[in-house]
């Protein structure tokens, strides 16, 4: 079948994130602190000056609410003594530091200020707990850790490439900043096995378009291959946070947050959302929307309102994630891309019930509602904010399973045929691409190979497996010799 299209990863990001420190399967504080530790030891070995940070990403809360679901603070940080650490929750919307990162912080932020669209979270002496919220992590924290150098990001990037072919993608949708873009990614646009679709990150407004312009002329010089491969797209913008740490923007109050309705970020703060999109779009590129919240993605649809999906742009106007949205709002999604991320739901159903209510579940992940009302749909993953398997995604949409077992709300399921679609036709389009996503003869020779019909099979219990990925005609994994 064709090769899978991953609507939306971090590539740079991803890649690095594959020598970081795992926390996705800790389960509680003693996990924590045991992961903790064995990163500092090894630490301790590698850099005996304790220069280089401790980086770990992938908690929750939520994995540990047998124990309370507290979230880390400073003082699980014990075995990494004065070698500053960061540990990202799962959803990269918050950091927590340990004392010698909060110092290395407040350095440049006397007394840790709340930036507008962040929080800063305080114990009852008022003294900082570590842990950082929105924009506080983004702007204060963030930049203090050490960058790796050019060469380290670049083969982080082909690091990604291969393990994304692994899950049989052949083409992504990247979210960088400009400098990752120069000095990580074009260096390898001319034999990197993998179609890339650059969103730029950079937002400070007023944002200059003409970036767009100039990182697609430095491509194109970097030969035909390299074009035709690699190409900017268009610019995201952020409306909200997320479910998980109840920063999307609500509508109503969380029933376990209240007076809390979470919190507009960035260009929706500052009410530049909609001249931001439509100088976007009349840039002749896409747009796209960070929307988690109903009213988040209220605002967005608002945005969009005034702009031609096919007005001649790189790509659509894009809504990314879509996770919740008021059902009076279904009839302005017709015709409006949504790049969704099956796998978040696999997390998200667990606190959905008692953050939002029964209510208001009726809009949650509501793929089924979303393409009854003619939303066109595109999957990725967010990596590496989950895995990018796109098997996963499917299994996920199509049975509605979730990270405990249990199937929820199974009348938002979709067919397997509509979920693949989404993994590949439809995010061919969201990207702006017409030569890939499907098999037709004059197409792309992008290709994955299945060990069974992806139509036919059961995906609740068997899944198809991937055997080999091919990208343009090539293979680029196959473990087990089938294209032999």
């Amino acid at each position: 079948m064709p090769a899978f299209i991953d609507a939306h990863v971090h590539l740079v990001m991803a890649g690095l994130s594959l020598d970081q420190v795992d926390l996705g399967a800790v389960d509680g504080r003693r996990a924590f602190e045991r992961t903790i530790a064995d990163a500092a030891a090894r630490l301790d070995r590698e850099d005996p000056s304790r220069t280089r940070w401790i980086e770990a990403w992938g908690w929750s809360a939520e994995r540990w609410a047998a124990e309370g679901g507290a979230d880390p603070d400073r003082t699980w940080f014990a075995a990494a003594g004065s070698r500053p650490a960061i540990a990202w929750r799962m959803d990269r919307h918050a950091c927590v530091l340990n004392d010698a990162a909060i110092a290395a912080v407040e350095r440049r932020h006397p007394g840790l200020p709340v930036f507008p669209g962040g929080a800063v979270r305080r114990d009852a002496a008022g003294r900082p707990t570590g842990l950082l919220v929105e924009a506080n992590a983004w702007r204060q924290a963030q930049p203090e850790v050490p960058a790796p150098d050019a060469p380290r990001r670049r083969a982080a990037v082909r690091a990604a490439a291969r393990h994304l072919h692994h899950f049989g993608v052949a083409t992504v949708g990247a979210m960088e900043y400009a400098r990752e873009v120069r000095e990580a990614i074009l260096p390898e646009a001319a034999t990197l096995p993998l179609r890339v679709r650059l969103t730029l990150l950079d937002r400070d407004w007023p944002i200059d378009p003409s970036l767009a312009a100039r990182l697609n002329e430095e491509i194109e010089a970097l030969g035909p291959r390299a074009a035709a491969w690699t190409k900017v797209i268009g610019f995201k913008a952020f409306a909200d946070g997320t479910l998980g740490l109840r920063t999307a923007r609500m509508l109503e109050p969380y029933l376990d947050a209240a007076p809390s309705r979470g919190m507009l970020v960035e260009l929706a703060l500052d009410g530049h959302l909609d001249a931001w999109a439509r100088l976007v779009h009349a840039s002749g590129l896409s747009p796209a929307i960070h929307a988690i919240g109903d009213e988040a993605l209220r605002r967005s649809l608002d945005a969009y309102a005034s702009l031609d999906a096919d007005a001649g742009v790189a790509a659509p106007p894009r809504i990314e994630h879509a996770q919740t949205l008021d059902r009076g709002d279904l009839p302005r999604v017709r015709g409006r891309m949504l790049s969704m991320q099956p796998l978040h739901r696999v997390e998200d159903a667990l606190v959905a019930p008692r953050a939002l209510g029964e209510a208001r579940l009726a809009g949650f992940f509501a793929f089924r509602s979303l393409q009854e009302a003619g939303a066109i749909l595109a999957f990725g993953s967010d990596w590496p904010i989950v895995a990018p398997d796109a098997i996963e995604a499917v299994r996920s949409a199509v049975t509605a399973r979730i990270a405990d077992g249990r199937v929820f709300r199974p009348q938002e399921s979709i067919t397997p045929q509509a979920a693949l679609l989404a993994h590949t036709r439809d995010a061919a389009r969201c990207l702006g691409l017409a030569s890939t996503g499907m098999l037709r003869e004059g197409l792309d020779a992008d290709l994955v190979v299945l060990d069974r019909d992806p139509i036919s099979a059961e995906w609740l219990d068997s899944p198809p497996r991937v055997l080999a990925t091919i990208v343009g005609g090539e293979a680029v994994f196959d473990p087990h010799g089938v294209l032999a």
